[in-house]
């Protein structure tokens, strides 16, 4: 790592990166944590607010954000972003992407479950776990009938912990 800043990602790509890991990282704790209730049974009680649902809406928030955060970046870097800035915003992308098939991953894991949460109220007249990840694909932006990676989990800690290392 320079000492002297040249060569590196600008401030501005720093602190979009920075934002985006805390925010991704909370992210992926929390849908671990959701993950673990599903396998587990718990949160059956809940309506619309089970783990399931909680887990999407989480993964959404996080996603919202990163776009926002680029477009702060965008904003604040303006035309001329380095290569190290390029180098560094598609690790995020990348980063942002294993987020998304994380989610979907640990959904899958356990869509023998889901129905048992009353999802399929929100997704599909039909309580069958298929339709369901569907409606699921759908939220988390995933094109349809495509499945992510089986490793998306750990390609994001990966990544999320790769650039935290380079900051």
């Amino acid at each position: 790592m320079l000492l002297c800043g040249c060569g590196g990602p600008g401030k501005p790509a720093r602190e979009f990166a920075h934002g985006f890991l805390s925010d991704a990282d909370a992210a992926r704790k929390s849908m671990q944590r959701h993950h673990d209730d599903m396998a587990a049974g718990r949160g059956l009680d809940a309506f619309a607010e089970g783990p399931p649902f909680v887990l999407i809406t989480e993964t959404g928030d996080a996603l919202h954000l990163y776009d926002v955060r680029m477009g702060v970046y965008r904003r604040a870097a303006g035309e001329g972003a380095s290569g190290a800035d390029r180098k560094l915003i598609g690790q995020l992308d990348r980063a942002r992407d294993s987020l998304r098939g994380c989610a979907f991953q640990l959904l899958s894991d356990v869509k023998g479950k889901l129905p048992d949460y009353r999802l399929h109220y929100k997704y599909e007249v039909e309580p069958d776990p298929g339709f369901i990840l569907d409606g699921v694909r759908r939220d988390l932006g995933i094109e349809p009938h495509t499945t992510p990676p089986a490793d998306s989990c750990a390609r994001f800690d990966t990544l999320s912990s790769r650039i935290r290392k380079s900051l």
